[in-house]
């Protein structure tokens, strides 16, 4: 007769029987066939055997190391420290977490790989639920109308904007995204030699090149740099592309991560404006997207 161990099935009485899926008996019922792939005749679970059609004898037969409990047993996140239990199909729904978290796993299944994936309660990028976290800092001599990062937060990059100073000024960090640990002013890349009214900037994503855009000459500009994130190394390319004929105030500039595009907010016709280049980060390859027109103020 079969017997039943492990949670497979190893030995009938006329040949092999398994499960059709070849894996462990689960909460989930799972149909039983001959060794040649012949007819099923049950169904077994870990709570019950369905005899769909035709007989057979188990007199005698054992079932051992099948799960308990509910199969899919929720547990509350808690603390900085969680275990999730496999062979119950555990999984975190609701709690709270007071700090970041380790979690393992335990009664990891060697017949399967596993994957597990997660949800927070407040959405990357999202405005619900933010708060402000009174840390603040001050920057002489750096009024500023945009910052930036260095990808890893240990720079912190303000551009000043008006008539008198245009530039774009950097602060090491000693704990990076810390604005509070900034040192003094290390850099000051003068801006203004290409427009008075720089109202922003935006950086490629390996520190050599980033775009600055003007309201008084309605234009974006390209600066290189020679050593990434250096802005002692960093000199205009003479690379410039107008927006004035979308906007004569754009306020902003945000390029694409491939180099495929950039966007352009305008305070003049209160609007974002998409312009792709059919050369990435080539600014002088850009063409308007007139399909691409999305007014923000009323």
């Amino acid at each position: 007769m079969a017997t039943l161990t492990g949670q497979q099935i190893d030995l009938s009485y006329q040949g092999l029987l398994k499960t059709n899926d070849n894996a462990a008996l689960t909460g989930t019922a799972k149909g039983i066939q001959d060794g040649v792939g012949g007819a099923t005749n049950i169904e077994m679970s870990n709570t019950a055997t369905n005899f769909v059609s035709g007989t057979v004898d188990f007199t005698g037969s054992t079932v051992t190391g099948i799960p308990v409990g509910d199969s899919f047993s929720p547990v509350n996140l808690s603390g900085t420290a969680q275990t999730l239990d496999l062979s119950l199909y555990n999984f975190g729904n609701g709690g709270t977490l007071s700090g970041a978290t380790t979690l393992a796993f335990s009664n990891i299944p060697t017949e399967k790989t596993f994957a597990y994936s997660y949800i927070v309660a407040t959405d990357p990028f999202q405005f619900d639920g933010i708060a402000y976290n009174t840390v603040n800092a001050t920057f002489s001599g750096a009024s500023g109308v945009d910052a930036s990062f260095k990808s890893d937060g240990t720079i912190l990059f303000i551009q000043r904007g008006n008539t008198s100073g245009d530039a774009l000024k950097s602060f090491n960090l000693s704990t990076p995204w810390d604005i509070t640990t900034a040192g003094s002013q290390v850099v000051s890349f003068d801006l203004q030699t290409q427009d008075n009214v720089m109202t922003g900037h935006n950086w490629k994503a390996d520190g050599l090149t980033f775009w600055a855009v003007g309201s008084q000459n309605n234009s974006v500009y390209e600066y290189t740099l020679t050593t990434a994130w250096d802005l002692s190394t960093a000199s205009y390319s003479g690379n410039s592309f107008s927006v004035g004929t979308q906007d004569g105030t754009p306020n902003g500039i945000q390029v694409k991560p491939d180099g495929t595009s950039f966007f352009i907010m305008g305070d003049g016709s209160n609007s974002a404006w998409q312009y792709n280049m059919s050369t990435a980060y080539d600014i002088t390859t850009a063409v308007v997207d007139g399909s691409v027109v999305i007014g923000h103020k009323t």
